[in-house]
């Protein structure tokens, strides 16, 4: 029987605009990881400069205050450059707030764990982290997608089934179209 790998040693910790000059850029490289690891498992958003960009708004409107949200960052000990990113708050396209049902619900827009760091449970923490300050921030359910295509990403997500008692509301399919 393999031992199971010891968790790194690291800090969870909120982004803040304060700290915006390095923690914006880090954003913006992991989120491209990101994007590119899903592009791979077969999602749909391309990993381009204006993607990117589109969610770095979110992640500005999150850490001025300015959308009620929040980005979570795992930096291991020792390192100044983060491993792990979610993000997740308000939604919103082009600057514009959409009108909808319930204010109380969050889009959590992805976890990324980088390669090395992944099986320790970090993306685990840090969605945990941010569902602790987006109940702070009076949202009650959250929503999100899972590639099913993402062996770690769907058992992140029957962990956080089980730890925050998640209403599934539904699930995001994509089917192919025939005639």
């Amino acid at each position: 029987m393999t031992q199971p790998m010891p968790t790194p040693e690291g800090t969870f910790h909120l982004a803040c605009w304060t700290d915006k000059g390095p923690i914006r850029a880090w954003f913006a490289t992991l989120w491209k990881e990101y994007m590119e690891d899903l592009y791979k498992l077969g999602g749909d958003l391309l990993p381009t400069d204006n993607n990117v960009k589109n969610f770095r708004h979110l992640f500005d409107g999150y850490t001025t205050g300015e959308l009620d949200g929040v980005c979570v960052f795992w930096t291991p000990a020792g390192e100044e450059h983060p491993a792990v990113v979610t993000m997740g708050g308000e939604g919103f396209r082009g600057g514009t707030k959409w009108d909808k049902k319930c204010d109380t619900i969050a889009t959590m827009w992805g976890v990324y764990v980088r390669p090395q760091y992944r099986g320790h449970s970090l993306g685990f923490g840090a969605q945990s982290v941010g569902r602790k300050t987006l109940l702070e921030q009076g949202f009650t359910h959250c929503k999100t997608e899972v590639m099913t295509t993402n062996e770690g990403g769907k058992g992140n997500w029957k962990d956080l089934d089980k730890a925050m008692d998640i209403e599934v509301l539904g699930v995001c399919c994509l089917a192919t179209l025939e005639e």
